[in-house]
């Protein structure tokens, strides 16, 4: 009997299916199933399923579908036996998951999220390629090209000593698979590298991602660095982590903070106030407390700030196949399920 998979999602749900049926040409059935408010080759941060949309889902016991989603489809349907998410963010269902379930109660059906080497290399270069710009004056020699003016690049240059990337340190936040992979890219090309979490980590974990200081104290990590790298996802414990005068430990090599995280690490005011004080030298920042960025933020306009709208890592429909792969094969066996939500930490 063949199995079917329902897939509902605004992330090239088309191609994701067309990777499926590669993996699975037979014995599996992929039905994409219509959003009826979502606009073709837009992704809304803000959308929710409409009634007819959960109706089309009503008897799936397994669903590829936007984590945004999961906790309308987790209280509307009562076959389910998992649910796959898309992205590797789970914010918005914490956020959405009060208006389904009381304080203190969560589902108790399977709901993973989806990582991977993907995101993680992706990031890396992402991080990789601002650092080089940094460092070189990319930016800023682009900015003065309108001029025609040699000699305006030439002075633009003096008393510029930018460094190789063996002779900076950066500092990723966070040590998930994510943080591991910018670690051990990092490492490769002669950087070094500290890296913070939480909890203490195993010494060959951090050998082998190539990390040369670890440290659980955030203001170790923050005070001695080039490049602040933070990969922190939305928690309890990490909503607002660099607010205030947190990152007045910077003042004395006043690295830059680069963000991919999540927006709710740190606030609009208290980047720019980081900026002013000099205690960071600049900001890149693919990730926002509010998502789009209203236009009257002072971000868009303050001149050591560098914005990219949510775009480090995007996910790719033939990882995303082989993510809901590994798992459906686990799924077939009983097994427990790798990426999933774990409810009572908020990731």
């Amino acid at each position: 009997m063949s199995t079917k998979v329902y897939i509902i999602s605004q992330l090239n749900a088309k191609k994701v299916k067309d990777e499926l049926e590669k993996l699975y040409p037979k014995d599996v059935t992929f039905e994409l199933v219509p959003i009826s408010k979502a606009k073709e080759g837009i992704f809304i941060r803000d959308l929710w399923l409409e009634p007819e949309d959960l109706e089309r889902l009503k008897d799936a016991e397994i669903i590829l579908g936007d984590n945004m989603f999961m906790p309308q489809i987790l209280t509307s349907c009562p076959k389910l036996k998992w649910i796959q998410g898309t992205y590797a963010g789970v914010d918005t269902v914490f956020h959405r998951l009060p208006k389904f379930f009381k304080s203190g109660e969560f589902p108790s059906i399977p709901a993973a999220r989806f990582s991977g080497k993907s995101f993680g290399k992706l990031m890396s270069d992402y991080c990789l390629g601002y650092i080089i710009a940094v460092e070189r004056n990319f930016i800023k020699f682009r900015d003065n090209q309108h001029t025609r003016d040699w000699s305006i690049l030439l002075s633009q240059q003096s008393g510029l000593i930018y460094r190789s990337l063996d002779e900076i340190t950066v500092t990723v936040l966070g040590f998930g698979s994510i943080g591991k992979d910018m670690c051990k890219c990092f490492s490769s090309l002669g950087c070094k590298v500290t890296a913070f979490a939480r909890s203490p980590k195993p010494k060959k974990d951090l050998d082998s991602n190539g990390v040369t200081n670890f440290t659980t104290n955030l203001s170790d990590a923050l005070s001695n660095t080039d490049y602040i790298v933070a990969i922190l996802p939305d928690t309890p414990d990490t909503i607002g982590l660099l607010n205030g005068n947190v990152l007045s430990v910077c003042s004395a090599k006043k690295p830059t903070l680069i963000n991919v995280g999540r927006g709710s690490l740190i606030s609009s005011v208290d980047v720019i106030k980081a900026l002013d004080n000099e205690w960071i030298s600049n900001a890149v920042l693919d990730v926002f407390e509010v998502e789009p960025l209203p236009a009257d933020n002072p971000l868009w306009t303050h001149p050591k700030v560098i914005m990219t709208p949510h775009i480090s890592a995007l996910t790719k429909p033939k990882d995303l196949a082989e993510v809901f792969r590994n798992n459906f094969e686990h799924f077939k066996k009983g097994e427990p399920l790798e990426l999933l939500i774990d409810w009572k930490s908020g990731y």
